[in-house]
């Protein structure tokens, strides 16, 4: 089956390395937050560790603040403001929250939603 990577626009994505979807044949996975190393592939599978340390080495200083979180029978929404410094200098200021759907006590779905604040 073919595999097909769809980028996200973001000035950022080359720098935390994600893809905003992946298509192989009829199935499409959106969000795609974990890193993807040049090859296409996903950095650390079944290694959460791995897969934000690779993450963040675009962002070294990186700092989450201004969270907030609500839970509601099985969903929970967490908000939070992501700073940090990229490795060329250039500051990072991304709003964003999680939206987590539980089952049977595990994380059945997991959706990000961000944006920019302050551009670079």
């Amino acid at each position: 089956m073919t595999r097909k990577l769809v980028p996200s626009t973001s000035p950022y994505a080359p720098i935390i390395g994600f893809s905003r979807a992946v298509r192989v044949g009829n199935h499409i996975s959106i969000g795609g937050t974990a890193p993807i190393d040049a090859n296409g592939k996903t950095v650390g599978v079944g290694d959460p560790a791995t897969q934000l340390a690779t993450r963040f080495k675009g962002l070294p200083d990186v700092r989450y603040s201004d969270d907030r979180h609500w839970i509601s029978g099985n969903m929970v929404v967490s908000e939070w403001l992501l700073t940090g410094t990229r490795p060329d200098g250039v500051r990072v200021k991304v709003r964003g929250c999680d939206h987590y759907e539980f089952r049977d006590g595990k994380v059945v779905r997991k959706d990000a939603y961000w944006k920019i604040v302050e551009k670079p």
